[in-house]
């Protein structure tokens, strides 16, 4: 329950709503409660025919408060309905823009179909714990004046009639717990699927080309009957508890029935007073079996919210200090210096590293596949901490500062590029939203796509389609291009920036980036070594380790690796290498 408490926090700053709601609810209240009197003085007017202008009287009234009870009903209804929406919104903008704060390496540890889950799913259940909440408002308030309304005509059959209500609370615990264990487990076999499909619809390319279908739709199936069972066990232990309210609030009013009966018989009490007590306990019956209910969706709504808090409980592992440093350029260098690092405890990917890069050089990081160059560019961008030395920029610590304002200054062309499911242009201006029409064209001309773009069919309006699938591998890369030279960055990194690209599209490329590249530092990954054979120093990578460092002329002659990969590259094509 205590995720529960800290969801109604979110009501905090509604106070309006919540007084409203409180009135209405008690507005309810008060209606049934004159509802049921007005019942009985109706019935005693019928029965004696001397009472006939009470009996027209009692009509009007009885209409009247109907009304009000409409009314009010409808008012609690709409007011619930907006304080449950305005919480779940609240909460998942709240979620949604801690998780964009979160380390890159948490997102490498969760599947993204859980996530999805998490903020669709688990915040609508949040929403229905929300409403649910404030039934446990407005049905206790409802059910005060109904039960005053039944002591007030007869107390000893308004005793009888809540005879079940105890004997309820026992099973109503024991079925409770039943429930919300079976809500959590259905939550992640939910959150299972959501998965599963995630990645099925992901790689639907090679599902096809390995012709894997019946695979996996046999893998989906065993996923979808796992959240099946344990679906169902939450809906018989919800069955369940509604069939044991309404066996003990029948027997309850079968018993008040027979008691009254007698009573009528003895001539202890009017059949008016009988029929409005029973019209009492009917209508107490509908909040209670409605407090019932709300309590058999909150169990299964609580794990939703649970689920939902855990997301906004996830504390980054990059730390950032309330005085982090601003940076605002590079001015001096960036410096490596005895850099460890390991994805998993044990397994080193980086060992001892050390560099220095000036301000102004092109640095260019070489070696065999895995031997670490991806993740110390991600080191360089903090998206990850060294576990072993430091990195630093013109002498700051990159623990030091603030991770916005170092980002800031760095335009990144990832290996694998990623667009968003929106036109060209805009895709560019991801870089430099605030850039003008110009500088998207002229950004797009020095990554030698804008004819390409041009012969589209809407040109730079062009809808690219999700992850970019409309476009070519090279026209990804390039528009990826293009939008981080329009960022403007002092500072470049460029993680196999042309390997996507044909030799005439990479000649074209490599050409404007040279040019674009004065004045700025530039760290550059390329298993291409023609590629970055003019960079200002080259180093080698290999397991982990710097082996060497220098220009391509020197490492010709004194590098063993440098040297065996740039003849197997004039050799023949080099290979393809996967992300490291």
């Amino acid at each position: 329950m205590r995720n529960l408490f800290r969801a109604l926090a979110f009501l905090k700053g509604k106070h309006a709503q919540i007084a409203a709601l409180l009135v209405s609810s008690m507005g309810h209240g008060v209606c049934s409660f004159l509802f049921i009197n007005v019942v009985k003085e109706f019935m005693d007017a019928a029965l004696e025919l001397k009472h006939k202008p009470l009996l027209w009287y009692s009509a009007a009234l009885f209409a009247t408060v109907a009304l009000g009870i409409t009314y009010f009903t409808y008012a609690s209804a709409i007011l619930s309905k907006y304080l449950a929406y305005r919480v779940s919104r609240d909460a998942q903008n709240k979620v949604m823009g801690h998780l964009l704060t979160m380390p890159i390496a948490y997102f490498h540890g969760k599947r993204s179909g859980e996530l999805i889950a998490r903020m669709t799913t688990d915040i609508s259940s949040l929403r229905r714990a929300i409403g649910l909440a404030t039934d446990f408002i407005k049905s206790p308030i409802a059910l005060a004046w109904l039960v005053a309304a039944a002591f007030r005509i007869e107390w000893r059959l308004a005793l009888v009639g809540f005879v079940g209500f105890p004997l309820a609370i026992g099973p109503l615990v024991m079925l409770s717990r039943k429930m919300r264990k079976a809500s959590r487990k259905t939550r992640q076999k939910i959150a299972d699927l959501a998965s599963s499909m995630v990645q099925m619809f992901g790689g639907i390319r090679l599902v096809r080309a390995y012709g894997q279908e019946k695979a996996e739709e046999a893998r989906f199936i065993k996923t979808n009957e796992s959240r099946f069972r344990q679906s169902m066990k939450k809906a018989r232990a919800k069955a369940l508890s509604r069939a044991t309210v309404e066996l003990l609030s029948a027997l309850g009013l079968m018993s008040a029935f027979m008691l009254g009966g007698m009573m009528i018989i003895n001539g202890t009490i009017s059949p008016g007073d009988v029929t409005a007590l029973l019209i009492a306990l009917i209508s107490m019956y509908r909040p209670a079996k409605a407090l019932a209910r709300s309590n058999e969706e909150l169990q299964d709504a609580i794990p939703g919210a649970e689920r939902v808090y855990e997301l906004h409980d996830v504390r980054s592992d990059l730390p950032e200090a309330p005085d982090a440093a601003e940076v605002t350029g590079l001015e001096r260098c960036i410096e490596i210096r005895n850099v460890s690092f390991s994805y998993v405890e044990g397994t080193p990917v980086l060992r001892d590293v050390s560099l220095r890069v000036e301000k102004g050089q092109t640095v260019a990081l070489v070696g065999p596949t895995g031997a670490g160059k991806s993740t110390l560019l991600d080191l360089v961008c903090r998206f990850y901490d060294p576990d072993e030395g430091a990195i630093s920029i013109d002498g700051l610590d990159l623990r030091e500062v603030r991770i916005r304002s170092l980002l800031s200054q760095i335009a990144i062309v990832p290996q694998e590029p990623f667009l968003f499911n929106d036109t060209v242009k805009a895709n560019i201006l991801y870089g430099r939203p605030g850039a003008t029409d110009d500088d998207v064209v002229q950004a797009a001309r020095a990554a030698a796509i804008h004819h390409e773009i041009l012969h589209f069919d809407n040109g730079y309006d062009t809808v690219v389609g999700e992850r970019g699938t409309r476009l070519s591998g090279g026209q990804r890369q390039r528009v990826s291009i293009a939008r981080a030279l329009l960022r403007n960055a002092p500072i470049l990194v460029l993680d196999e920036a042309t390997s996507s690209l044909d030799s005439q599209s990479e000649l074209l490329v490599q050409q404007a980036v040279e040019r674009l590249l004065e004045g700025r530092t530039t760290l550059v990954i390329a298993h291409r070594l023609s590629t970055v054979r003019h960079a200002d120093m080259i180093a080698v990578l290999v397991d982990g380790r710097v082996e060497e460092t220098g220009t391509h002329e020197r490492l010709l002659g004194s590098s063993v690796t440098y040297r065996r990969l740039w003849e197997m590259q004039q050799a023949g094509p080099a290979p393809a290498h996967p992300a490291e």
